[in-house]
Formats: C-alpha cells, structure tokens, sequence
C-alpha cells in the first residue's frame, strides 16, 4: 500500500483527523492536544516525538488484528533499537515502553493510531508502565518515514496473504511461551503463564490449575523473578 502523508502543526488528534480522509492516508502533526491511548486513557504527547495515524482497509470480523500489524511495523521500523513486543500492541525497548498503538473503525475505513517517544518519554503520574524514548537517535520525520514504509508492506501482505504471517512475525519480537504475566481486566486481575496467541490474536495464559484463560482485552504486566 502506497500512502499520501499530510501534515499538520496542531491537531487535537491525529486519528480524529485521519477520520476525515480516505484509506491510503497519513496524518502526521507537530503538536496534538488532546491525544488518546487505550482504554480511554489519555495520550500524553511530548513536543518533538511522532504523533501519527494511517487510513488503512478494515478486514471485518479480523480488523482487531490490524493491531498487529502495527506493532510489527513499528518493530521493524526499530530494529536497530532491538524492540520486544508486549501484548496487545506496546513496543518496548530495553523493558520500557516506547511506543503505543490505538485501533478506531470510522466510516472511512480503520485508523491506526501510532505514539512514538522519539525525542523524550512523558513524565506523569498516571502511567501504568515504564516508559523510554529514542532520545532522538532517529527525528520524527525518519521514524515516520520508516514506519511508513513497513506498514505498507505488511498490509499489503495482510491481503494477499492473510493475518496469520503477521502474527507469527508477532510472535518472534515478543516474549516466547513460559513468560509469567499479570493481566488486569475491568472485572479482575489474573496471572498466569504466557502459552501462545490463537489465531484471532487472543493471549492464553495458562493458569496454575492448567487451565487456558483465552484474553481479548487487557493490560499485561510481566512477572519478573516471581
């Protein structure tokens, strides 16, 4: 896929922005204002790192996995920085939280939200993980740019091909099976172990009964030397 990139200096969102033009396009802003992340939290958006979001096809009942695709696209775009995935959608590097990824159907199409630290990571009280940044050993112009290119590429592998080489391209920048994890979800808190992803990209987590806990939606926080 071949994108036309737009932009703009001051946006309140780049993924409200995106919702204004066809699928093929990149909104790419110097400043937003009222960005978002997951879950509603708010996107806490430092001047100088990449704020941008792509109109991409929507793939019906599959379109969660565009999340995927994402995240593996910024991955590759990264992988000087030896990135790790975290599921569903973080990219970390060195443990720390690098980039976040927010997923919107619109009528136009799916956006796809990209929040890249480059020049410094937020400073706030509200976040749920540690965060990192390139500290500006890319500009936001190059990363976008790189990104750009990988998304591209895997979304027009994702049509001719499927999701399924994606996730298994998820699956070698994230942790392998065996990895203890925490999940929070809005009604409890499970932990368990990581078995593997299935193919709608669900997380099973088998828990200590043996049980396979098959998880859609969460937040995932690993369990280091417990």
């Amino acid at each position: 896929m071949i994108f036309k990139t737009l932009f703009f200096d001051t946006v309140a969102s780049t993924n409200d922005t995106a919702k204004e033009y066809p699928v093929g396009t990149i909104i790419i802003a110097t400043t937003q204002t009222a960005g978002r992340g997951r879950m509603g939290r708010s996107w806490h958006s430092v001047p100088g790192n990449l704020f941008m979001s792509a109109v991409v096809p929507d793939f019906g009942p599959q379109t969660p996995l565009l999340s995927f695709v994402a995240a593996v696209a910024v991955a590759k775009a990264l992988d000087t920085f030896h990135p790790t995935l975290k599921w569903p959608n973080d990219v970390l590097i060195g443990g720390a939280k690098v980039c976040g990824i927010l997923l919107e159907k619109s009528d136009n199409g799916v956006i796809v939200g990209i929040g890249l630290n480059v020049a410094a990571p937020p400073q706030a009280a509200d976040l749920l993980y540690p965060v990192t940044a390139l500290n500006g050993a890319l500009t936001a112009h190059e990363a976008a740019q790189r990104i750009e290119k990988e998304l591209g590429i895997l979304i027009d592998g994702v049509i001719r091909n499927g999701f399924a080489p994606v996730l298994a391209s998820w699956k070698k920048y994230a942790p392998g099976p065996g990895e203890k994890m925490t999940v929070r979800l809005p009604d409890k808190t499970i932990t368990g172990i990581f078995d593997s992803l299935d193919s709608a990209g669900r997380l099973c987590l088998r828990l200590s009964d043996g049980r396979i806990e098959k998880i859609a939606a969460g937040d995932v926080f690993f369990n280091k030397g417990k």
